[in-house]
């Protein structure tokens, strides 16, 4: 093979200049803007020099998200980040009269005397990729038209793109009812608003989740006749790559099935004279609420109910009538008790109540409460009234057993007493008494912890956002047995609460902290403390007089002491929790309100009670950092936002690491803790922490 030497600077110049006065070569150098375009690129576009002078590169691109890939390209060139060489095969372009045209473009970084700049030499490729794309579009229109699925691709604001021509044969609508149009919008001709969400939401995983699919099946109302879609989402990985706008969603018609499916269930698993589930469905959906109730640390009740006198009432007022009744109790069942919760219907007069998600018997009571109440009839009969009341009989998972009907069993047998001892309800005994037997004795143990000084304070933290220097700490109750080693706060907190030793726990573990705050002030670090309240003991008439013989004994400043309740502390009873914040600031304590966003978050009685402080819950602080966590953010911003319009500092409790740190710093957030500055620890290391000798206290 023979070498040519290198061409002259004349040679090079010619070709050059031959090359830019050709009429098809589409030759441009820019940065932002166009610096120079050839003479045939100034023809195929339309634009004059003094044009390109006014127009951004990128604005030129019709479609918005190569327009923003373009901008992002060029500043990378500008700024000298990318030298490769990349073709584009069909780039389109907006003429000046708004027409578009596609450029097979070969684009690279060239040195400029003032810097980097854009190279990009092209032809027009409009005529071929029309034909082409013409050619595809037809093929792609045979095949969906003649296919039972309407597909359909979105873009990232929801809006249809495309769908396929099957949406005349499926759903009797042209196309032009789509194309253009918001999902939402479009959907809410035919569609509730539940089975709207469920579009929705099977769309946002699409997007979080990237080359997975997901469905999920919608009720429509179309010309009065109600359909049965089975909808599917999916996004390719590389959805940017191959030019999808957004993720592509298929609607599958499912009446027929769905109609044979709920003849067989309405046969196979409900009850014809109630409607309610039969035993063999009502198992099979317990064991699902019990294995949910399992894994979130709750309990739930299974409650068996039956007919006081049925039997009686039955040969009475006869069959028919008897079956009358029974359809009445199963709609009142129903009513008193939640959504989530199941009723079913065993056999002859029995049913059956599964309530899930509990966190305490005391939730049970008041349902059965609620069941007796509501389920107490008198039913016509002959001139007179004919009284029905029902019996019940509770096991508590997983108390009385893990299995749905091992359960049932049990409450069976606690129903059978309940009609013997002549009550409303009765629970399932033995282990309802270890139980009782167990609090009984924590409570004994409880008592002598507090009078021992066995459960102290542990103190974790609080720093400044700006300054990420202590500024304060909060003091947690810990119990130190002897014998068992720590038990945790919620273990014996409820036992004390169910009696009045909450009352003495809590002044116990505040004179503790007075004394504390006392010692590090003594030793010059000055700071306030964080104290939590049940509600008894911040309604408590005795409570103004403590603190303020507190803050006299250890001769520590009111304002040091901030008292932290929680959200339904407040609800309760909000005139009277008013008064008491009042009559604390009075004196120059201070009151927060605990984790906030948690419980009831009544905005309306905020504005009354003058708090100090407002503490986001741990729960919004911790999923700050998680990946899909844009929502979360919104919701402390407005809290943040929300306790400086009333006035008071926000603190965020569960920070770990560095990065929620600096988003709570950008929401304006005042104070944080959490185990990324430091975990709960006693007296002695706290000095420790603040730099002091612990061996002199």
């Amino acid at each position: 093979m023979l070498f040519r030497k290198a061409l002259t600077l004349e040679e090079k110049a010619k070709i050059l200049d031959s090359l830019l006065s050709r009429p098809e070569a589409f030759i441009a150098i820019y940065r932002d803007k166009v610096l120079y375009a050839s003479p045939g690129a100034l023809h195929k576009t339309g634009y004059s020099p003094e044009d390109f002078d006014k127009i951004l590169v990128w604005d030129l691109i019709p479609d918005e998200r190569m327009s923003q890939l373009t901008k992002e390209m060029v500043l990378k060139r500008v700024r000298g980040e990318l030298w490769e060489t990349k073709v584009y095969p069909h780039l389109p372009i907006r003429k000046k009269n708004g027409e578009v045209i596609y450029i097979y473009d070969i684009v690279t970084t060239v040195k400029l005397e003032d810097g980097p700049a854009i190279l990009a030499i092209g032809i027009d490729f409009t005529e071929e990729y029309l034909k082409e794309e013409n050619l595809r579009r037809e093929r792609t229109n045979q095949i969906l038209s003649h296919i039972s699925d309407v597909i359909s691709i979105l873009n990232q604001q929801g809006i249809i793109k495309y769908i396929s021509p099957s949406v005349k044969s499926v759903l009797n609508m042209d196309e032009s009812a789509f194309l253009g149009k918001e999902l939402r919008v479009v959907s809410s001709r035919c569609l509730k608003g539940a089975d709207i969400e469920k579009l929705e939401e099977v769309l946002k995983e699409a997007f979080e989740n990237p080359g997975s699919i997901f469905s999920t099946t919608i009720e429509a109302d179309l010309n009065s006749q109600k359909r049965y879609f089975e909808a599917y989402c999916h996004l390719p990985e590389k959805w940017k790559d191959v030019g999808l706008e957004g993720p592509i969603l298929s609607l599958r018609d499912i009446t027929e099935v769905k109609s044979f499916e709920r003849k067989l269930l309405e046969i196979k698993y409900y009850d014809v004279t109630t409607g309610l589930p039969k035993r063999a469905l009502v198992i099979e959906k317990m064991e699902k609420m019990l294995s949910i109730t399992q894994r979130e640390g709750k309990i739930a009740a299974v409650v068996v109910v039956d007919i006081k006198n049925f039997k009686k009432i039955n040969l009475l007022i006869g069959r028919e009538a008897g079956d009358r009744i029974l359809h009445r109790i199963a709609q009142l069942l129903a009513k008193s008790v939640r959504k989530s919760d199941l009723v079913g219907r065993l056999e002859g007069d029995r049913f059956v109540i599964v309530l899930s998600g509990l966190q305490g018997t005391h939730q049970v009571e008041d349902a059965l409460k609620r069941i007796e109440r509501i389920t107490s009839i008198q039913v016509p009969h002959k001139g007179v009234y004919l009284d029905v009341e029902v019996r019940m009989g509770v096991a508590v998972f997983p108390d009385d057993g893990m299995y749905a009907k091992e359960l049932i069993e049990k409450a069976e047998r606690a129903l059978i007493m309940a009609k013997m001892q002549g009550k409303a309800y009765s629970f399932y005994s033995s282990k309802m008494q270890e139980e009782i037997e167990r609090k009984l004795a924590l409570k004994e143990e409880l008592k002598k912890a507090i009078l021992n000084r066995h459960i102290k304070p542990v103190y974790q933290p609080i720093l400044s956002v700006k300054t990420l220097k202590p500024v304060g700490i909060e003091a947690l109750a810990r119990w130190i047995h002897p014998k068992k080693g720590v038990i945790s706060p919620a273990e014996f907190v409820p036992v004390a609460e169910e009696s009045n030793l909450i009352i003495t726990l809590g002044y116990s573990t505040a004179e503790q902290v007075f004394k504390d705050v006392s010692k590090l002030n003594k030793k010059g670090i000055r700071l306030w403390a964080a104290v939590n309240f049940s509600p008894k003991q911040f309604f408590d008439p005795n409570l103004i007089h403590r603190l303020s013989d507190m803050a006299e004994r250890f001769e520590v400043e009111p304002k040091q002491i901030v008292l932290e309740i929680t959200e339904n502390t407040t609800v309760e009873n909000p005139e009277k929790a008013a008064q008491v914040i009042k009559s604390l600031k009075n004196l120059g304590f201070r009151v927060a309100i605990d984790d906030f966003g948690k419980g009831y978050s009544y905005l309306s009685y905020l504005v009354n009670l003058e708090v100090d402080k407002i503490k986001i819950d741990r729960d919004f602080v911790v999923k700050l950092s998680q990946e899909n966590g844009y929502k979360v953010r919104k919701i402390v911003k407005t809290i943040v936002d929300l306790a400086h319009s009333i006035g008071a500092l926000c603190v965020a409790e569960g920070v770990e690491n560095q990065n929620v740190i600096e988003e709570l710093k950008e929401m304006e957030c005042d104070e944080v803790q959490g185990f990324y500055f430091a975990r709960p620890m006693g007296f002695t290391h706290l000095l420790s922490f603040f730099g002091l000798d612990a061996s002199a206290v």
